[in-house]
């Protein structure tokens, strides 16, 4: 089998540039950036932060490493919808797509956690939700 190693961006694909590098995933960073710097304007985003999500030593509410997660996610089925269905990747397609999930997500978690910690690890404390 023949895999083509380029991003549907034209460059080399590896994990670091298409989650991190990729225009499509740069349009979805730029509204988390957005997010995150309304919950805390000090923050300076990693690659680290972006491939793994934050540390259990930061700070920063639990909701937005599970946000990076659904972005990376929507990330990944973009590309396969590319690589095996040729269809173009869509930045506001995927945002729409990844805010849906959230917002499920989030109804999810509000079942399963006491009210403080579900304001403060899934809302950040209002900021979110």
């Amino acid at each position: 089998m023949n895999v083509n190693p380029t991003c549907f961006c034209g460059q080399p694909e590896t994990l670091v540039h298409l989650f991190t590098s990729c225009p499509l995933v740069r349009d979805l960073l730029v509204w988390f950036t957005l997010q995150l710097n309304r919950y805390d304007p000090l923050v300076i985003l990693t690659d680290g932060d972006i491939l793994f999500g934050f540390s259990s030593a930061s700070r920063i509410p639990l909701v937005f490493s599970a946000l990076l997660g659904i972005l990376r996610h929507q990330v990944w089925l973009a590309r396969n919808k590319h690589r095996f269905e040729n269809i173009a990747p869509c930045s506001q397609d995927s945002l729409r797509k990844a805010k849906s999930t959230f917002r499920f997500m989030v109804r999810l978690q509000k079942r399963h956690n006491p009210v403080g910690q579900f304001t403060h690890e899934w809302l950040a404390d209002g900021i979110v939700g």
